[in-house]
């Protein structure tokens, strides 16, 4: 028994046409990516040849093609929304952040009587990372 693996995104190093056998052309069929590259595989192998007249028939179907489309459709505005969401969370949790460094440097101020560089260097930070979240407070 053995297991043959196939990564498809390897199928461009493979330039030995001797070496190329019939799995490489099914590789490249499920690579395609226009009806040209289909049609020229299709002429090597008649199997290839079943396979993607079958395809183009199932394809050809207009309710299934708008199925189709729309499925993709929803994955990539999902895909987009998560995406969306992800970035938008970001941008809240380092405003938050902002807000908690300005007011603890403001903090610190006050309560000891330092200058801006002295409380910013009791806290950790520095002067500009504190003028950066007070830009981004803004």
């Amino acid at each position: 028994m053995s297991i043959r693996v196939l990564q498809l995104n390897q199928l461009e190093r493979e330039v030995d046409e001797q070496i190329r056998s019939e799995i490489y052309d099914w590789a490249r069929l499920f690579k395609a990516e226009t009806w040209e590259e289909m049609r020229m595989l299709a002429e090597k192998d008649e199997s290839i040849k079943e396979c993607v007249f079958t395809y183009k028939e199932l394809t050809a179907d207009e309710k299934a093609r708008m199925q189709s489309e729309a499925r993709d459709d929803y994955y990539q505005r999902l895909n987009w929304a998560e995406e969306r969401g992800r970035r938008k969370g970001m941008e809240q949790a380092q405003k938050e952040t902002a807000r908690t460094l300005v007011s603890n440097v403001n903090h610190a101020m006050e309560s000891f009587h330092v200058d801006l560089e002295r409380a910013c260097e009791g806290l950790g930070t520095t002067v500009e990372a504190y003028q950066a979240a007070k830009e981004l407070m803004e």
